[in-house]
């Protein structure tokens, strides 16, 4: 995921950008007076400054919150995946996305790697991760898949995948499995929603090209781990 943070992310710097607004909007309204005649709401510079500090934290405060929702529900699948369920309880907020799993996992025919959470390392390329679910598709070819509570899925989600599947490939060739053995045929980002009953599934399209796309964004990652600017 560091190395993904090189690709810039509008659709985020844009909720971002809204989420201040609203709460800056919310607040003032809350604490300003209206003059009737003339329309126009008044602020001493006390009430601003306090106003604009508390709106810029507040999109740390709602991804902080998020994560954290993201993490239970990743951690409780786990759980179910590993059959880790004696007296497990599940968080209120998380049954809706632990719902959609059973859903998802029911429907994809997937038989899921009872490990469940897995660490997966290029030594080649120096990276390594954890995939949510390594698995068997019904044709027994291998698979990768990666959970996610987001909004939506993300071109930064699908190459993060096939950085995934590409590492698991090396590592399995490492330890002796032929090609045809080694290589991962699909590789998922399945969304589950936390409101709602339902998942969202996208596929990687083409595992190699996605890669390539990881592998620029890793060039770059270290190029800015050098310092490569010098003065003059």
């Amino acid at each position: 995921t560091s190395v993904l943070n090189m690709i810039n992310k509008p659709g985020l710097n844009q909720w971002a950008v809204n989420v201040t607004l609203n709460k800056l909007e919310e607040r003032i309204g809350d604490i300003s007076e209206v003059d009737e005649d003339k329309q126009t709401i008044k602020l001493s510079k006390e009430e601003l400054a306090q106003q604009l500090k508390a709106a810029k934290t507040v999109q740390k405060d709602v991804m902080m919150t998020a994560a954290d929702l993201g993490t239970r529900a990743h951690d409780t699948i786990d759980k179910i995946v590993r059959g880790d369920t004696d007296d497990m309880v599940i968080d209120e907020d998380v049954r809706p996305v632990v719902k959609n799993f059973w859903q998802w996992w029911n429907d994809s025919g997937i038989a899921l790697d009872p490990r469940g959470d897995s660490m997966i390392y290029s030594a080649k390329y120096g990276y390594a991760g954890a995939a949510d679910a390594l698995g068997v598709l019904p044709n027994g070819k291998l698979v990768v898949v990666d959970f996610k509570t987001s909004n939506g899925i993300f071109d930064t989600h699908i190459i993060q995948v096939a950085a995934y599947a590409k590492a698991l490939e090396e590592q399995l060739l490492a330890i002796g499995n032929p090609p045809e053995k080694a290589e991962v045929a699909e590789a998922y980002v399945v969304r589950f929603s936390k409101f709602h009953n339902e998942y969202e599934v996208k596929r990687v399209a083409n595992i190699d090209e996605s890669f390539n796309a990881f592998k620029a964004c890793l060039f770059l990652w270290h190029y800015k781990q050098k310092n490569q600017m010098e003065s003059v």
